[in-house]
C-alpha cells in the first residue's frame, strides 16, 4: 500500500512540475487564454492533493485572466471549481459569491454535457451553501432546484440520459431536504430508471439509497 501511495505522490509531483513549466511558457508568450486553462489544471491538481488554499488561488487567477466571451467556458469552470475550494476552506460567503458569478457564464454556454454537469455542480453548491449559511426563506435551496431542473432539461434535450439522471437525482435530494417527499420520490425514481437504462452503477446506488431514505421518511 505504501508503495502505491509513493507512486501516486510522485506522479502528482511530476504533473505539478510539468504544469508549472507550461504556465511559464504561456506567460512568456503572453497567451492569457492558455495561462487560464493551465491554471485550471493546476487548481484541479491542488484539489486532488487537498491543498485547497493553493487551488483557490489558481482558480481565481484563471478567472481573472479570461474575461472575453470566447473564454467564457474556462472562466465558468474556474469559478465553479473556485467555489468548491472556498467551501472546503470554510469560506462560505466567498463560495456563494463565486457560484453566483459562475451561473450566468455557465447558462450562456451552448448546450453540451459539460454545461449540464457544470450546472449540476452549481446547483449542488447552492444546496450545500444553504446548509452552512442561514437561509430562512430557503432562497438558495430554491435556486438550487431551479438550476438542477435546467440541467435536467438540457440533458434530456441532448439525449444524454446519464447527465439527466444526475440532474434529476440531485434535484430530488434538494426536495428531500425541504421535506417535499412526494416530489423528491418522483424525481429519484425517474433518476433511477434512467440509470438503469444506461447501466450506470456509479449513480444507481445513489438513487436506490435515496429512494430508501424517502420511503422511510414517508413511513413506508
Amino acid at each position: 500500500a505504501s508503495g502505491t501511495m509513493y507512486i501516486e505522490t510522485g506522479q502528482l509531483d511530476a504533473a505539478q512540475q510539468q504544469l508549472e513549466a507550461a504556465l511559464d511558457l504561456a506567460k512568456t508568450s503572453e497567451n492569457r487564454f492558455l495561462q487560464a486553462t493551465i491554471l485550471v489544471e493546476i487548481g484541479n491538481l491542488r484539489m486532488a492533493q487537498e491543498q485547497y488554499k493553493e487551488a483557490l488561488a489558481a482558480f481565481t487567477d484563471s478567472a481573472e485572466l479570461v474575461k472575453d466571451e470566447r473564454a467564457a467556458p474556462v472562466a465558468a469552470v474556474a469559478l465553479v471549481n473556485a467555489g468548491k475550494a472556498a467551501r472546503a476552506l470554510g469560506q462560505d460567503q466567498q463560495a456563494g459569491e463565486l457560484l453566483a458569478r459562475a451561473l450566468p457564464l455557465m447558462r450562456a454556454l451552448p448546450d453540451s454535457r459539460d454545461k449540464v454537469f457544470g450546472l449540476i455542480a452549481i446547483g449542488r453548491g447552492l444546496a450545500e451553501q444553504r446548509k452552512r449559511v442561514p437561509d430562512p426563506k430557503n432562497t438558495e435551496l430554491l435556486r438550487a432546484a431551479e438550476v438542477l431542473e435546467e440541467a435536467g432539461s438540457i440533458g434530456e434535450r441532448l439525449g444524454d440520459v446519464r447527465a439527466a439522471s444526475y440532474a434529476m437525482g440531485y434535484r430530488g435530494q434538494v426536495y428531500e431536504e425541504e421535506r417535499r417527499y412526494d416530489e423528491a420520490l418522483l424525481l429519484t425514481r425517474r433518476a433511477l430508471t434512467l440509470s438503469l437504462q444506461v447501466e450506470a452503477p456509479e449513480s444507481l446506488y445513489l438513487w436506490q439509497w435515496q429512494t430508501g431514505r424517502l420511503l422511510k421518511a414517508k413511513g413506508q
